[in-house]
């Protein structure tokens, strides 16, 4: 398990125009208890990497979340899927 204070941002600089590859982007939404959590990997010729990690404060609203996956797709350009837990405040959806 990643803490919050161990994770690495996705970077301004990582998410620039120049930004080139074939990235992937986990998605798990937490609220009260859990941190949510976007991670991101590129696709390199002999493995996926992992990126990126951007841990949400507690409290986050939704809508915040996906604004954040708004602009990271529109930079990368190439984010073939997301890919999110199915579960959100212990319902699935």
């Amino acid at each position: 398990m990643i803490e919050p204070s161990e994770a690495r941002a996705i970077s301004s600089r990582e998410l620039g125009e120049s930004v080139r590859g074939d990235f992937y982007a986990g998605v798990d939404l937490g609220k009260h208890v859990d941190h949510s959590v976007i991670a991101l990997v590129r696709r390199d010729e002999d493995a996926l990497r992992l990126v990126g990690l951007k841990i949400f404060p507690l409290e986050t609203e939704y809508p915040g979340i996906i604004g954040y996956l708004k602009v990271m797709s529109e930079r990368l350009h190439t984010i073939h899927r997301f890919l999110s837990t199915r579960r959100v405040l212990g319902r699935v959806f």
